[in-house]
């Protein structure tokens, strides 16, 4: 084939890593540095590798390690200084799940980092109830699990009452409850996540190519159920085909994604970002690990969820405009200014979840625990030792 050839396959598919990588080996055999340079743009859509996925280790283990010791309850509805409803909304529902609270799977469950420690800062929310009197505007009570403050401090964590405002936490259990509720315990994998450990290790082991074949001739023939779409949308994005796997869960995504995807370095529009030069490679490898840990089959319960609350909002308040939601994943590193460039979950032409890139000033986040993997379904795919076997 030729270069002309090669390269009008690139244009055709812009998205695709396999024409450039295709045209690099053309290039190295015929001598041509550019082949490293072609190959280097492409880094971004590599498979994950051991390097990648060895935090699991450190969170397998801190599972395993966990202990209800660390787990300290100080509720007190009285420190509120304001008193809960009675019955099923408010303090009734507080005695229940107190009653009920796991305590050691808070602790199996807490946020963590790459190491394995309680994440500094964290806090979780668990349940909210309705008060008896007025609160300061935005907040709510919520019971809640707050890690230490500093790396410093004691291993606790705490589970108290508090006034927080809901929609600024990156992390809320409230929807997922068998991470704190006993009575949510029996839930099997399927019910909890849509799919199985089995299916997810079936694209993760040796003999994930069978697999993978009958799921994309599943695909083709417009077969796929939901918990096959989730087995392979996991393999793509293990393989680095991060826009494919958005695409198998039908959600939309800007130019700007696979921009950055590819190293490439240009201006964001909509806002003023001059970050950097040590931003540069972060904010790539920064977007790459958001997309292979993301859960792209959620995306769409995610966003319907927000717009459900927000038009219950804007119910209660007459003559109010109507609103979408804007749900921030996160912010990329480097930026100087109050309104920072984010990847946010938002409404496409069509209604659908569509990634976008945005300079927002919004506390506003989409919590983790919505969007991302659970932990829980790599370390069962992955083994205790949280790395793919034998290496990718």
């Amino acid at each position: 084939m030729t270069e002309k050839a090669l390269l009008q396959v690139i244009a055709d598919h812009p998205y695709d890593i396999a024409p450039r990588l295709a045209y690099a080996d053309w290039l190295e055999e015929r001598g041509d540095a550019r082949a490293e340079e072609v190959r280097a743009a492409c880094r971004y859509r590599l498979p994950i590798s051991r390097e990648e996925t060895r935090h699991l280790s450190a969170a397998a283990a801190a599972r395993e390690s966990a202990s209800a010791d660390v787990v300290v309850r100080t509720v007190s509805p009285a420190a509120l200084g304001r008193p809960l409803v009675a019955g099923p909304t408010g303090l009734g529902a507080l005695r229940d799940d107190l009653h009920h609270l796991a305590v050691l799977e808070v602790a199996r469950n807490f946020p963590r980092d790459d190491k394995g420690r309680l994440q500094a800062g964290a806090v979780v929310l668990l349940a909210r109830y309705q008060s008896a009197a007025p609160l300061p505007r935005f907040r709510e009570v919520w019971l809640v699990a707050e890690g230490p403050a500093r790396r410093s401090d004691a291993q606790v964590i705490t589970v108290k009452l508090g006034l927080q405002i809901g929609e600024n936490h990156t992390h809320n259990w409230s929807r997922l409850r068998w991470w704190w509720d006993a009575r949510s315990a029996p839930l099997g994998e399927q019910e909890r996540w849509g799919v199985t450990f089995a299916a997810l290790r079936a694209v993760t082991g040796p003999r994930r190519s069978q697999a993978l074949a009958r799921l994309h001739a599943a695909r083709q023939e417009g077969t796929l159920n939901r918990p096959e779409r989730i087995a392979l949308c996991t393999a793509l994005q293990d393989d680095g085909r991060f826009e494919d796997a958005l695409q198998l869960c039908e959600v939309e995504y800007p130019e700007e994604v696979s921009r950055l995807l590819n190293g490439e370095k240009f201006h964001l529009r909509g806002g003023c970002d001059h970050p950097p030069r040590s931003a540069i490679p972060a904010r790539p490898a920064k977007l790459r690990r958001a997309l292979w840990e993301a859960a792209p089959w959620r995306f769409a319960e995610g966003l319907a969820s927000a717009q459900a609350r927000l038009d219950a909002w804007t119910q209660e308040r007459p003559g109010r405009e109507a609103k979408t939601p804007h749900l921030r994943l996160f912010v990329f590193p480097g930026s100087r200014h109050q309104r920072k460039p984010g990847l946010m979950l938002v409404r496409g032409a069509g209604g659908g979840p569509r990634l976008a890139i945005e300079f927002t000033a919004s506390n506003v986040v989409f919590p983790e625990s919505e969007w991302k993997r659970p932990v829980e379904l790599d370390i069962a795919r992955w083994g205790s030792a949280g790395v793919p076997p034998g290496g990718r």
